[in-house]
């Protein structure tokens, strides 16, 4: 049995390692492209309505009927990965290209079209209360009275 020199076995260390930092990095650095490319999902203008959560995979032909263009194999690939299991209901707007991530993220995170309520003034209103009259302001006080 022969042995080996140390700087002969060194060597092959340092070969094996390099050997599965470039194997290594060449998978993560493909997989992180896909996710975060910002072509994966695009749409112009589409509006999604969800009415109720549920899972990605039945969403699919929801995305195909509102114009919204992506790789079905790919969308399952990262929700899966990417451990976006369901989405949440609501009313999307899809404008312009997102990643994986970024749309898996905005379907499961629910942000989705926010809508801003403006309420009016509230006049004050006389209320009478066994035969009393009172404004709104003086409610509270009478009701405990009662």
């Amino acid at each position: 049995m022969k042995t080996m020199h140390k700087s002969q076995c060194a060597q092959e260390i340092i070969i094996g390692l390099t050997v599965f930092l470039v194997t290594f990095m060449s998978v993560y650095l493909s997989r992180y492209q896909r996710l975060t490319s910002e072509i994966s999902v695009q749409a112009e203008r589409a509006i999604l309505y969800l009415p109720e959560s549920g899972q990605i995979s039945d969403l699919i032909t929801d995305l195909y009927e509102q114009g919204i263009h992506f790789d079905k194999n790919e969308l399952l690939w990262a929700a899966n990965l990417l451990n976006w299991k369901s989405y949440r209901a609501g009313r999307y707007e899809i404008n312009g290209s997102y990643s994986y991530n970024r749309f898996l993220s905005k379907l499961g995170r629910g942000s989705r079209i926010h809508f801003w309520y403006v309420f009016k003034p509230v006049r004050t209103m006389t209320l009478s209360l066994s035969g009393r009259h009172c404004s709104s302001g003086s409610l509270r006080k009478n009701l405990t009275q009662l």
